[in-house]
């Protein structure tokens, strides 16, 4: 891995242009007839749970049998990474790709006896994108997400630091 890489967003900035230019061997295929909005925040998954109604942890051990096989936290809010250990069954595997602030309690105990695996990733790979937008194409996932447009970017930001937003929000520059 390289320890010098740059990643539009965090070290670099990026993300914000009405137009971007991309090689195409790096940028995603979006299946046709789908919506580009629905498309964003896609990350994959035969479950979906809204946390504000639900007691997650539960719900999926529920869902599961017993727990995720494998648990990938994109969220950059500290209580996720906590909760991704709840997630995991036995033997499970949990990614970290979301870099949020500082550091966050880990039970050990639960950690060793549940023989979890735990790992870092700071970017998917582009065959995780492939897939990601082919759960999407089959209809095996339903993303949570609304628009917003750029003159709302500040009660975006304001309702995000306030934990008010359900999903995710895609800015819509047109």
């Amino acid at each position: 891995m390289c320890e010098h890489q740059e990643n539009g967003g965090y070290t670099v900035d990026g993300s914000f242009g009405t137009y971007m230019l991309v090689n195409a061997d790096y940028a995603a295929r979006i299946p046709d007839g789908a919506d580009p909005l629905e498309v964003a925040p896609i990350l994959g998954a035969e479950v979906t749970l809204n946390t504000r109604t639900s007691d997650v942890v539960d719900e999926v051990r529920r869902a599961t049998g017993g727990g995720a096989h494998g648990v990938l936290v994109t969220a950059v809010q500290p209580p996720a990474f906590g909760q991704a250990i709840g997630l995991a069954r036995r033997g499970g595997t949990i990614v970290f790709n979301g870099l949020p602030p500082g550091d966050f309690p880990a039970p050990f105990f639960d950690i060793v006896l549940k023989g979890l695996t735990i790992r870092g990733s700071i970017v998917g790979t582009r065959q995780d994108m492939a897939e990601a937008l082919d759960f999407y194409a089959r209809g095996l996932i339903t993303p949570t997400v609304s628009s917003a447009g750029l003159d709302e970017i500040n009660d975006v930001f304001a309702r995000m630091e306030r934990g008010q937003i359900d999903g995710r929000i895609v800015i819509d520059y047109r």
